[in-house]
């Protein structure tokens, strides 16, 4: 029995069981919070929940102390994982009112550092639960604005919308394309039988409040207000590359501008060829965005580099890139269905003798979104 087998048999006959997903980006990343198109996926991995009536808010997860809480206490001295929790709940409780307390257990199944948007599978999750259990109700993008407000305001990381929309509006069998500035999106079907979508964690573990994350928001504010003084709008990915040089942009500012416009047009680029079933010519746009990512953004990492360099070398490549925030954690790989086997094990031998670091490999596919679970 696994884990969450074991989990899940536990928490069955107690309560009700809600599920909020972590996400795969496969391509887009750093254009959310610049007002630009994003790609991302649900996946069948993420933060599962067991809610019981209880007299005062309970917390507990598995290696965590328990946490005690109640409504309109502080939530700034909690651990950083609980500070989600209570932030959903609290500003859940400003927007419908006091709702009644629970015992909330948690269990996660994402791999810990890797980039798969853990904090919003666990904030969709309880969003989830907290709706379901008092039958209320909000719109995806309503959802998405909450979680964004927790991250940004109550846990202080300034990330865009895109985590929180997919993990609660997550569709089976196809990304979504994001619009970040609308919020409008299209569904990209994904599933081929030629083809298959594969993570692997290169376990250099990374965390944005810890990385250059911020650094590279501020620049990114820091290029927009200098290209404003020569042409007005509210985003980067409003500007072209032509653009850039008639700025008076510091090497950082052009180099991370000019990543957001590539990057914008490579999820268009993307969504066409998938479109076409062209899977060669959108595994071409993932390596062209790793490129970008890892020598104009500067967000990637050498481990990372060194396994997308040996998973590139491999029969039954496709294309890959660092995916999620950066600076370590997974890549996302379009790899050849037939050759998964092979491709695997010789890419987990080289990383290994390459690195001393074990590699981790995930297929995935695209799964629903936030959702209660049947008994």
């Amino acid at each position: 029995m696994t884990e969450l087998s074991a989990w899940l048999a536990e928490h069955r006959s107690g309560g009700r069981l809600f599920f909020g997903p972590g996400r795969v980006n496969l391509i887009g990343d750093h254009t959310d919070y610049n007002g630009g198109l994003v790609m991302p996926f649900a996946v069948d991995m993420g933060v599962y929940l067991s809610s019981a009536a209880a007299s005062s808010w309970q917390f507990h997860s598995a290696g965590y102390p328990d946490v005690a809480y109640r409504s309109g206490d502080s939530i700034q001295g909690l651990p950083d994982w609980a500070r989600y929790v209570a932030g959903v709940i609290s500003l859940a409780e400003a927007r419908f009112g006091p709702l009644p307390p629970q015992k909330l257990s948690f269990f996660s199944n994402l791999p810990t550092g890797a980039g798969l948007s853990s904090s919003a599978a666990l904030q969709m999750a309880v969003l989830s639960c907290l709706l379901e259990m008092n039958q209320l109700d909000m719109s995806v993008a309503d959802k998405a604005r909450l979680g964004k407000q927790v991250e940004n305001d109550i846990i202080g990381v300034p990330s865009g919308i895109m985590d929180q929309f997919i993990s609660a509006g997550g569709v089976v069998g196809s990304a979504l394309q994001l619009d970040c500035a609308t919020l409008e999106y299209q569904a990209v079907a994904l599933a081929h039988a030629d083809y298959q979508l594969l993570v692997v964690d290169s376990a250099q573990p990374r965390t944005l409040a810890a990385s250059g994350y911020r650094d590279r928001v501020a620049e990114c504010a820091s290029a927009l207000a200098a290209l404003q003084q020569i042409k007005p709008a509210s985003h980067l990915v409003a500007y072209q590359l032509s653009d850039l040089d008639a700025a008076q942009l510091t090497d950082s500012q052009y180099k991370r501008a000019k990543h957001v416009i590539v990057e914008n047009g490579l999820v268009d680029a993307t969504a066409a060829a998938l479109a076409a079933d062209d899977w060669l010519a959108a595994g071409e746009c993932l390596n062209q965005s790793h490129r970008s990512l890892r020598d104009d953004y500067q967000s990637s990492h050498l481990r990372v580099d060194e396994l997308l360099a040996i998973c590139a070398q491999q029969p039954g490549f496709v294309g890959g890139r660092i995916t999620g925030g950066g600076f370590g954690g997974c890549t996302v790989q379009m790899v050849k269905a037939n050759a998964l086997e092979t491709f695997i094990a010789s890419v987990s031998e080289q990383y290994r003798s390459q690195t001393g670091l074990e590699a981790h490999f995930y297929p995935v596919s695209a799964s629903a979104g936030a959702r209660e679970l049947s008994q």
